[in-house]
């Protein structure tokens, strides 16, 4: 994913330029390689990937800036997603997007930030020239930063208020404690109220390295046009050093369990596991087995047992380390942690049959076709796939991947990641005794 372009004297070149000087045009152009609808090539050692979407009206544009966790630290946690939002959020931003018509956005999560632009095909060209300004140069006002600190407080109040919301914090927590990815994106309300405008201008000049950066383009855009205006952006920023290795996946050698007191209508009972990575052999059937497992809990709770109105096995591969996890608003979270831990151990020692197989993967199919019919998302696969995997096709694959897993792999997958998972109780906890909780 991080190769260079050009030779000796190039890279010489561009470690003796002065920062946002252009620096001169590389000794060979980028060499394109197109895969079906997919272009890809390096641009001053930079990786853009150019999705074709041909009669497309919008164009979807990600700058992807690796680090995530690694950037910040326990003093410092929610500096990434406060600087970019007060960045994306100036007013002389809005003023520019209100006159193309285009939006302008960022994410921030443990592996990398991205900053996210939307617009009429038309106005490509103008948006992507935004997109560059706001990272090289971007406007923190004392007025702006306050004004997003606000609004980054109020976000981390209203997701500790919401019981759903905190409960899988918890989760997460629990499943990376010790590692950076521990240290919630957002921050928390210590750390983003001690912030300064100073801390925050800094943050982001470090992030202006080449290697950090991935650029993804989806639309009726031509790649030669798409390549013309990353050279022209990349060649002004610094090639640097690459983000630091993350440490290993986490190891658990027994199961935990959080309870945590609060007068609710409905308990929260969440239990969360790892999951392959995306370029882990496994990783096609990890996704079938969570869907398997949200079809029978649903089953067994709701139409059987009626112990939930809602019961849920999800999946967030929108991170480096994948992670899924059981979720059920209940009243008896006794009595449904031993469905959980019921059915658990029946994809454990059951092999699925063919047919169940073959329904739980058209289900996802569908799900995932869905989830990716817009720009935004197709664009989002792309880059972490390439990311995560070091290879944008293996988004474009998945589905081809998905009709090769076999029953034996869903039962080697629930005998290796179902083990010792990380429980959260919120609700009424003296309805159920810890030990009740970590049997599974």
């Amino acid at each position: 994913m991080k190769r260079w372009l050009g030779g000796v004297v190039v890279g010489l070149l561009a470690a003796c330029a002065t920062p946002g000087t252009p620096r001169p045009a590389s000794v060979s152009a980028p060499v394109l390689v197109t895969s079906g609808n997919v272009t890809e090539a390096d641009v001053d050692g930079v990786k853009v990937l150019i999705k074709r979407v041909p009669g497309a009206e919008l164009v979807a544009l990600r700058l992807d800036i690796q680090g995530g966790a690694l950037n910040w630290d326990r003093e410092s946690a929610g500096i990434e997603a406060l600087a970019w939002a007060t960045a994306v959020s100036s007013p002389d931003v809005q003023r520019r997007l209100d006159a193309s018509g285009a939006r302008l956005s960022s994410e921030t999560g443990d592996a990398a930030s991205a900053l996210l632009a939307k617009c009429p095909r038309e106005a490509w060209t103008d948006t992507f020239s935004l997109l560059r300004d706001v990272f090289l140069h971007p406007t923190l006002s004392p007025e702006d930063v306050e004004r997003q600190r606000t609004r980054q407080l109020a976000a981390l109040s209203d997701a500790r208020e919401n019981p759903r919301a905190h409960a899988l914090e918890l989760v997460r927590q629990s499943l990376f404690e010790g590692q950076p990815a521990e240290l919630p994106p957002l921050g928390t309300e210590k750390t983003v109220r001690g912030l300064t405008r100073d801390a925050l201008e800094a943050h982001l000049a470090k992030l202006r390295e080449r290697h950090r950066l991935l650029l993804v383009v989806v639309g009726d855009v031509a790649p030669e046009d798409v390549l013309r205006q990353a050279h022209g952006f990349f060649a002004r920023v610094e090639p640097g050093m690459p983000p630091g290795i993350a440490p290993p996946a986490p190891r658990f050698e027994r199961p935990a369990v959080r309870l945590e007191a609060r007068r609710l209508p409905t308990d929260q009972l969440l239990s969360g596991f790892l999951l392959p990575g995306w370029d882990a052999p496994d990783f096609a059937a990890a996704l079938v087995a969570v869907t398997v497992l949200d079809e029978r809990i649903f089953d067994e709770l709701h139409m059987k047992r009626h112990l939930a109105y809602s019961a849920k096995a999800l999946f967030d591969v929108t991170q480096a380390r994948p992670w899924g996890h059981f979720a059920v608003p209940t009243r008896e979270p006794g009595a449904v942690m031993a469905v959980l831990v019921a059915e658990a151990r029946r994809l454990r020692e059951e092999t699925l049959s063919p047919e169940s197989l073959r329904d739980s993967i058209a289900r996802f199919n569908t799900l995932f076709l869905m989830a990716n019919e817009s720009l935004d998302s197709q664009a989002a696969m792309l880059s972490r796939a390439q990311r995560y995997a070091g290879d944008w096709r293996r988004a474009r694959d998945l589905p081809v991947r998905l009709k090769e897993v076999t029953p034996e792999q869903v039962r080697a997958f629930a005998n290796q990641y179902l083990r010792n998972l990380r429980t959260v109780l919120l609700g009424d906890t003296a309805k159920v005794e810890p030990s009740v909780l970590e049997s599974l």
